[in-house]
């Protein structure tokens, strides 16, 4: 005789049917989150003014909305809606969404003081700027960014996946990468963002190098999906730089089995660091050599001998990668390591050039500045006759800064920098410090963790995460 179920006393309350609207709003944030992280390499926008600037295309004057941007408002508007339900009378939900730390008040306020100053100044630039649509499109972006950093800071979720998404989203990139320079092709694709590169095309970054006839040959860098090589090398590279230590800590719990997790560790460090090399990118090397140089004092001086042998595995990895790779394209490691060849030469004066006109630009708006994404728009009202080509912010972050906020948004903005360096060293944070330190050599280097929307995240989603590493540790 089969078995039923016993029927329901008469009255009794009918059990909820389990779906998607069951779902608790606090796990809809948390994977939300994961998503975010996992997606934010990828460039799909929709334009909503186009650029143009002396009879070409501006990209610094684009005006577009992001798919990041989308899910990144919602998941604060959710964030934000979970904080007040959770703050009604009879409610003790906060503990399930926001991050509890046991920092003292005061502390915990600083960083809020430093960024609030930089937001009121940053605000202000915007009467300053000729673009003024330009620059409140500018400022939204910023406000993004600091939500990013406030979401990555106070909302609860798990460590473990956060990293997984992330090194998903670095493991996809890398192997995009090791694609486009193996096949010298960088096909388009505009539902991911993505733009088409190849070797033979005007303003695409190339190694241009002497082939085996004497005919100059170009090769393609690494983009990835986003948009400069440069770019690219900075995501992997401080993603390699916290890989590196999660090899360096993992323990072994148990001999008898396969350790999956040291393997997939291993594996993706492998794509990810070829990608790395294939990107080209001087500065991304020094980031990640920067990482690992920390590392290496920081356990020298704590005597861990464990710890300097498994760092001392990981860096001769990837010199294995990087030698195997060098065998094959000599010529091109060459030309970048001397950068005597005509257009390493030519990066290096229009670097000087940008640096010239910056300190132009300074000298008569060093207090207020010129307004926020406004620098390439000043530039053009200096030099009417410079070609379109030719109006790129100045390489390097800080100055970028300076120049579209005035003096007070950069100190500001060092202030911020310096604060979190203070809590990495006070704390011993080895990974915090290694983060900062390489974010610092791009922002000595580059302009887009200020001047572009995957850069302006990125940098924020990282100073989030540095923040909450060190008040956690």
């Amino acid at each position: 005789m089969s078995e039923t179920n016993p029927p329901r006393p008469r009255g009794a309350a009918t059990p909820p049917k389990r779906g998607i609207s069951h779902i608790p709003y606090s796990k809809i944030l948390e994977y939300g989150i994961y998503a975010l992280v996992f997606l934010l390499p990828w460039q799909t926008k929709l334009i909503l003014r186009p650029g143009t600037l002396n009879r070409g295309v501006w990209d610094y004057g684009t005006i577009s909305l992001y798919g990041t941007d989308i899910l990144l408002i919602a998941l604060l508007i959710l964030f934000f809606f979970l904080l007040l339900r959770a703050e009604a009378p009879g409610r003790n939900e906060t503990a399930k969404i926001i991050n509890q730390t046991h920092v003292p008040f005061w502390k915990k306020d600083v960083v809020w003081i430093i960024l609030s100053g930089l937001d009121l100044v940053v605000f202000i630039s915007i009467f300053f700027a000729p673009d003024k649509i330009l620059a409140i499109y500018r400022y939204a972006l910023l406000l993004l960014g600091l939500g990013l950093f406030w979401l990555i800071v106070k909302a609860e979720y798990s460590k473990k996946k956060l990293a997984i998404a992330f090194f998903s989203g670095l493991v996809i990139q890398g192997v995009l990468a090791i694609q486009q320079f193996l096949t010298q092709s960088a096909p388009a694709f505009k539902w991911l963002g993505m733009a088409a590169h190849s070797p033979a095309d005007f303003g695409v970054s190339v190694v241009e190098t002497a082939g085996a006839d004497g005919i100059p040959e170009r090769w393609l860098r690494a983009y990835g999906s986003l948009d400069h090589p440069n770019i690219l090398g900075g995501l992997l590279a401080i993603g390699l730089i916290i890989l590196a230590l999660i090899i360096i800590k993992h323990q072994r719990l148990d001999n008898k089995k396969t350790d999956w997790k040291f393997i997939i560790c291993c594996l993706s460090f492998i794509i990810i660091g070829v990608g790395l090399i294939f990107s080209f990118s001087r500065s991304a090397l020094a980031v990640f050599a920067a990482g690992l140089i920390i590392f290496f004092v920081f356990y020298l001086v704590k005597k861990d001998r464990p710890a300097v042998k498994k760092l001392s595995g990981t860096i001769i990895l990837f010199a294995i990668l990087a030698g195997l790779i060098f065998l094959n394209y000599q010529s091109l490691f060459i030309t970048r390591a001397q950068g005597t060849a005509r257009l390493e030469t030519k990066s290096f004066s229009e670097r000087k050039m940008y640096l010239d006109d910056s300190l132009a630009l300074l000298k008569k708006n060093w207090l207020f500045g010129v307004g926020l994404g406004n620098y390439t728009k000043a530039l053009s009202e200096n030099d009417l006759h410079r070609p379109w080509y030719y109006l790129q912010p100045v390489h390097n972050t800080f100055l970028l800064v300076w120049t579209e906020t005035g003096i007070f948004g950069l100190l500001f903005f060092l202030g911020f920098l310096g604060y979190l360096t203070f809590q990495a060293i006070r704390k011993k944070n080895i990974l915090s410090l290694s983060v900062l330190a390489g974010l610092a050599i791009i922002m000595s280097l580059d302009h887009y963790p200020w001047s572009l929307h995957f850069g302006v995240l990125f940098f924020w989603l990282a100073a989030g995460a540095v923040y909450k590493n060190n008040n956690l540790s």
